[in-house]
């Protein structure tokens, strides 16, 4: 089934708008840091990440778990709570600071012109209304328009987004779906007013592999519609290499690798990248032994000294476990935080 993405022009915008920008990005993230309370200090689990996506844009960010890719998407959507959480640096939409903007105002463009879907699409969503309840109260938060027609595109956007019976489950309860219906019904909701920018935590993650094939089609047809930018949390490389245009490569909190798709995965730069794409398995290496990284991301109170991924490196040297390295760019508009990265040549895969 081919997914489309319904158009929703007769619903108003909202009064609230903010001030275009003239820059070519719609999002731009710049060293944002988010430390949180440990005991009498501060733990600091996302340390000077910047990042930006422009308009008709899928940007990839990929890492393992605990790497800091959730952190910063709840940060740019402002669903950190500031306290206990310290958030500094700067994110801008459409060249304003979120930072700086009241809650109030922000409030008002999640939903609206930022729309996530979340990576747990059962906590999400709320199982005391139905799902048709929770898509219509979004609209009627951020449009002017009356519930009947409300109603209407909600059940046009649970049919666009591939759920059969889309008056039927309309009605129904989050609990009466299935894992790959209740995610479609989260993308429904991030879509239903079509967000200018949309971040999207692991979405392919509770679902098989045609939905997946679905799903991916429907971002790449929400970017060349409307020009939506994307920013899409996984940590499947082989999703980032066929969505994404450019991807950042997280771990332990901080940007390792930054660049233009295609370049990172045929030439790595930078040890964590390359392990990731050997760890993917192989349909032509049958019966060989996968190739798993040893260890863990470290948590952020137990941050080694140096490069923070010198205990799991194959490649680590005597100035990687004694100073930590500075995300440099190199060619190609591709970035590294390695201080090998000029004298390593590293294993990727062909796409």
């Amino acid at each position: 089934m081919l997914l489309r993405v319904p158009a929703i022009t007769p619903l108003g915008r909202p009064a609230l708008t903010l001030p275009r920008s003239s820059a070519d990005h719609v999002l731009e993230v710049e060293q944002l840091t988010i430390s949180f309370p440990a005991g009498k200090s501060r733990t600091t689990a996302v340390r000077d990440v910047s990042f930006s996506v422009s308009p008709g844009e899928i940007l990839g960010m990929a890492g393992e778990s605990g790497s800091g890719k959730s952190l910063t998407a709840l940060a740019v959507m402002g669903l950190l709570p500031a306290p206990p959480a310290r958030i500094t640096g700067r994110i801008r939409f459409d060249g304003t600071d979120l930072l700086r903007l009241p809650e109030r105002a922000r409030q008002a463009l999640r939903g609206d012109e930022l729309g996530m879907v979340f990576q747990e699409p059962m906590s999400a969503l709320d199982p005391v209304f139905t799902v048709g309840h929770q898509l219509v109260e979004c609209l009627l938060a951020h449009r002017s328009t009356s519930r009947r027609a409300a109603r209407e595109a909600a059940i046009e956007m649970l049919e666009a987004v591939g759920i059969p019976l889309p008056e039927q489950r309309f009605g129904e309860y989050p609990h009466q779906l299935s894992g790959g219906m209740r995610q479609r019904v989260m993308i429904a909701i991030a879509l239903i007013c079509r967000p200018r920018l949309l971040i999207a935590d692991e979405p392919t993650t509770a679902v098989d592999v045609t939905i997946q094939a679905q799903i991916l089609e429907l971002l790449r047809d929400l970017t060349r519609q409307h020009g939506t930018a994307v920013l899409f949390i996984t940590h499947d490389l082989g999703v980032v290499a066929e969505l994404c245009d450019r991807m950042v490569t997280l771990y332990a909190g901080e940007t390792v690798e930054s660049g233009p798709v295609a370049d990172v995965l045929r030439a790595p730069r930078h040890p964590y990248t390359s392990r990731l794409l050997q760890a993917i398995p192989r349909i032509e290496a049958r019966h060989a032994e996968l190739k798993a990284i040893p260890g863990r991301v470290p948590p952020p109170d137990a941050q080694p000294p140096g490069c923070a991924f010198h205990p799991r490196c194959d490649h680590a040297a005597d100035a990687c476990r004694e100073n930590r390295p500075e995300l440099l760019p190199i060619a190609d508009a591709r970035s590294v935080r390695c201080a090998r990265a000029a004298e390593l040549t590293l294993p990727g895969v062909a796409r």
